[in-house]
């Protein structure tokens, strides 16, 4: 038996001593304040004996308060070992079972043992990564996707393509926004793992990792809708996409990291023709990827990069007074549309204008360099300002350089992300 926390114990002698405190005071003020060592002795008659038999009598009763509560306090926390022990058996007995159902070779039990595991993931908080895995971890089993014949053979792979679809169906429906409970956060490993078919749709990776290298998209798989928000990392690097119909029309590249480098695209059609945001462009080799990827024309996706709240958009009916001056101040020509303006740097369709004769074309952007830089203003006397440290920020750019007080950084933000939009042709 484990002894008591020292915080209980504490708080029991605690209560002990103020009990006994309690029961001395109370006997020395029911005997009339004797003094604490009287010069002769105090005559105890029968009423002081009885006084002092009522203060024994709450003396006692104190103390087995006390040690009621100790005993109390120790049922209760063997009480929820026990229950936590419990739960842990009872959820072990259902992974193991559900494992086993997993390794059948009947199909049906093991669709049963997906839906099993899936529930046991809901409800198993601290192991939903385990769950996780396991998902992952079948997909990646080897699988030879169904021939199209009446062998026996291509039935049982046929029944197993069902097992995974439900699989993938699963992970999707706890990724989407209002999911009863949602597995976002948590790492996804589908490493060298098939894919003939499945329907991502809808789901949001924002936070975790998800992998897909190396893997083989040889059938029709969707991510529409899906959100790659800030603190995602998804990686294609590797995978091979071989007649694949693999559509991202819809998906928002809203921040998360995403890596189609090393991708190899054989034939089929990788769709990001309509995406709903590119404030992160993916990582895409354009060289590599030929005529399989799909993309949207430069100017949208320019148009998806320039949607960032910083930048003030510019209506072209009604474009404003500022949005008038700045290009005036910039000498922009008429058949350049403003699209918007950060502080006193305006993006057009075709360049980016920092300053007078500064201009840069967005094939370009690539060469621009920032530089930050801190300097003391004022020098504190009676007759100047009070000093000060002022951070600004120069972008360089072929022998031009300029000064910006966009100390968020956001200008250099987006010229990076122009600088990785993909330009086809």
């Amino acid at each position: 038996m484990s002894l008591l926390p020292l915080h209980v114990a504490l708080a029991v002698l605690i209560g002990l001593v103020i009990t006994a405190g309690s029961a001395f005071a109370m006997w020395w003020w029911l005997l009339g304040h004797p003094p604490l060592a009287p010069a002769a002795p105090v005559d105890f008659n029968a009423e002081s004996r009885y006084r002092l038999l009522t203060i024994a009598l709450t003396v006692t009763g104190g103390i087995g308060g006390v040690t009621a509560l100790v005993i109390a306090y120790r049922k209760q926390r063997l009480g929820e070992a026990d229950h936590a022990r419990e739960d842990t058996r009872l959820f072990n007995e259902r992974y193991a079972r559900v494992a086993e159902q997993l390794g059948s070779d009947k199909a049906a039990v093991r669709l049963a043992g997906v839906y099993a595991m899936a529930d046991l993931a809901d409800d198993w908080a601290i192991r939903r990564q385990v769950c996780i895995d396991v998902f992952c971890g079948y997909l990646r089993l080897p699988y030879r996707p169904p021939a199209g014949d009446e062998s026996d053979d291509d039935r049982a792979a046929r029944e197993e393509r069902q097992v995974r679809l439900t699989v993938i169906r699963l992970i999707r429906d706890h990724l989407r926004p209002g999911a009863a409970v949602g597995w976002n956060g948590h790492d996804f490993d589908f490493t060298s793992a098939v894919f003939d078919g499945g329907d991502f749709s809808g789901a949001v990776f924002d936070g975790g990792s998800v992998s897909f290298r190396s893997a083989r998209f040889v059938g029709d798989v969707s991510f529409r809708g899906v959100v790659f928000a800030q603190g995602a990392e998804v990686s294609f690097d590797d995978a091979v996409f071989d007649g694949a119909k693999v559509s991202l029309i819809g998906a928002a590249f809203a921040g998360g990291e995403v890596s189609f480098g090393t991708s190899d695209f054989r034939s089929g059609t990788v769709d990001l023709s309509k995406p709903a945001q590119w404030r992160r462009p993916p990582v895409l080799d354009l060289e590599k990827a030929g005529s399989v990827v799909v993309l949207p024309p430069f100017d949208q996706l320019l148009r998806a990069v320039l949607n960032h709240p910083s930048v003030v958009r510019v209506d072209p009916v009604n474009p404003g007074k500022r949005a008038v001056a700045i290009r005036k101040a910039h000498a922009i020509p008429d058949q350049e549309e403003l699209i918007g303006y950060l502080g006193r740097v305006a993006f057009t369709d075709r360049r980016i204008h920092v300053g007078h004769e500064f201009e840069i074309p967005y094939a370009e952007t690539g060469a621009v360099t920032f530089t930050w830089h801190t300097e003391t203003v004022g020098d504190g006397s009676d007759q100047g300002p009070t000093a000060s440290e002022v951070t600004y920020g120069k972008i360089h750019y072929r022998g031009f350089e300029e000064r910006l007080y966009e100390r968020d950084g956001v200008l250099a933000e987006l010229i990076r992300a122009i600088s990785r939009l993909p330009r086809s042709g």
